[in-house]
Order: structure tokens, then C-alpha cells, then sequence
């Protein structure tokens, strides 16, 4: 990274730290659903912290609270514009300083 200034290099820094602890979060979202899904029945209810937070399984073919159900290839090609769009947003607008 020689040749790059100082802000640059930190800039590049921070990104790669975003973006690595997005996908971590990806992973532990990820990792939680399938421990969950497995290790629990169908509406079985698992509590938590007693008297207040349970989790309790169930499926879900859709999006938030069943929109598009079975419908994964348009939320698929929905998500996917949805990333374009917002990579847009936050890298397209940019001017080299």
C-alpha cells in the first residue's frame, strides 16, 4: 500500500474491518438458524431469559412475515438489486481526492 496516503490507507482499513465484521454477523445469523432449526421441533417454545425472551421455531417461505411466499426467486433477484443499489449509494458517489 505503499505510494497511497495516510486517510486512504486508514479509509481501506476501516472498509475491510466493516466488511469483515458483516460477514461475521452473517455467520453467527447463519450458524444460530441451523443450531435451531435442528435441535428444535416445530413451534417448540425455548426459553431464554425466563418470563421474557423465548425462541420458539417455525418456517417461513417468505420475506418479513410471510410477504412473497414461495417466491424465492424474486426475492433472490430483489435482494441482489437492493445490493447494487445501496453498493451505488455508498461507493458510486464518491470523488477522488
Amino acid at each position: 500500500m505503499q505510494g497511497i496516503g495516510v486517510n486512504r490507507r486508514r479509509r481501506i482499513i476501516i472498509e475491510v474491518a466493516f466488511a469483515l465484521l458483516l460477514l461475521a454477523l452473517v455467520a453467527i445469523d447463519q450458524i444460530t438458524k441451523y443450531h435451531f432449526s435442528h435441535t428444535l421441533q416445530l413451534y417448540e417454545v425455548k426459553p431464554i431469559i425466563k418470563d421474557f425472551f423465548y425462541l420458539t421455531t417455525i418456517h417461513n417461505d417468505g420475506a418479513a412475515w410471510g410477504i412473497l411466499s414461495n417466491q424465492q426467486l424474486i426475492i433472490t433477484i430483489g435482494t441482489i438489486i437492493a445490493f447494487f443499489i445501496i453498493y451505488k449509494f455508498i461507493y458510486g458517489f464518491k470523488t477522488n481526492t
